[in-house]
């Protein structure tokens, strides 16, 4: 597993629970110290101002998100404060006859987008197809 000097933090998908017990898997990412972030808070539902509201203005909020149609539950209020924006889910409209459909059903299919004040970057995850592992650097802008 890589050995990185930064943290690694892990957000589950839909997918983990098709196959088996997921916490299985997430149990192992922990081994290896991979923070596996899965809703820990039973019965906490998505609340953006509560989440962010120990924040330092200062500090870079990244908001880890399976779904990137999430941020349009936010409001514009709360997606200000948000920096960057990392999703997957929907595949980047790989079955490519559907995108049109997809498109318009799920508006942050994969890319960058602007939100907010800041960026959301949904990653074109595949299927069927060969996998790929992003690593996202941010830098301070200057």
């Amino acid at each position: 597993l890589l050995h990185y000097r930064h943290r690694i933090y892990y957000v589950s998908g839909n997918h983990e629970y098709y196959y088996g017990d997921a916490r299985k898997w997430f149990s192992e990412f922990g081994r290896h110290g991979i923070e596996v972030l899965n809703n820990k808070i039973d019965g906490h539902s998505m609340n953006l101002t509560e989440a962010m509201q120990n924040c330092s203005a200062k500090s870079s909020r990244i908001l880890l998100s399976h779904n990137p149609a999430s941020v349009l539950t936010f409001s514009a209020e709360d997606l200000e404060k948000v920096d960057v924006v990392l999703s997957g889910h929907t595949h980047a409209g790989q079955y490519y006859v559907l995108v049109p459909l997809i498109s318009w059903l799920l508006p942050y299919f994969h890319g960058l987008y602007d939100i907010g004040h800041g960026k959301l970057l949904g990653a074109p995850m595949k299927m069927l197809w060969m996998s790929e592992i992003w690593v996202v650097t941010l830098t301070k802008s200057t």
